[in-house]
């Protein structure tokens, strides 16, 4: 590849990013209240994002808080090097092996996966090519 259109990647992974940044923001949950007036919680979305350089990947944020009924959004922004291709693996908390709850397979740079939390308890994942990046998320009801 040459020098310019590596460039032009970049730029462009680089716009790509500050414009996720600025229009998908981490949202806290809203309580809302149903028609009884009873206050509930408003299921929101939460976006990961996938960063770095290959072996320096990292979700961010790694650790999340979240309530039953909540939707986590990963989106690979790691477009360094014309894009590097990422993958999001639930584990078990304890071993790190896989356990069937949640595989994104692969998700090439500015490709999303989708996960919504319907049972409340702690969830570990990895990508599983770059098993240093890792993160946590815990559900509460």
């Amino acid at each position: 590849m040459k020098a310019n259109q590596k460039k032009n990647l970049t730029l462009a992974g680089s716009a790509l990013i500050a414009t996720v940044l600025l229009l998908l923001p981490a949202m806290a949950g809203e309580k809302v209240s149903d028609v009884n007036g009873q206050q509930v919680h408003k299921p929101v979305q939460t976006m990961v994002r996938i960063v770095g350089t290959g072996v320096d990947t990292q979700f961010y944020p790694s650790y999340l808080n979240i309530k039953v009924g909540d939707t986590v959004a990963f989106m690979n922004l790691d477009g360094t090097d014309g894009g590097v291709a990422h993958s999001v693996l639930s584990v078990d908390t304890t071993s790190r092996t896989a356990n069937d709850i949640f595989d994104s397979g692969v998700l090439h740079v500015g490709d999303i996966f989708k996960v919504k939390f319907d049972k409340a308890g702690i969830y570990s994942y990895i990508d599983p090519t770059y098993p240093n990046a890792s993160g946590t998320i815990i559900v509460t009801p």
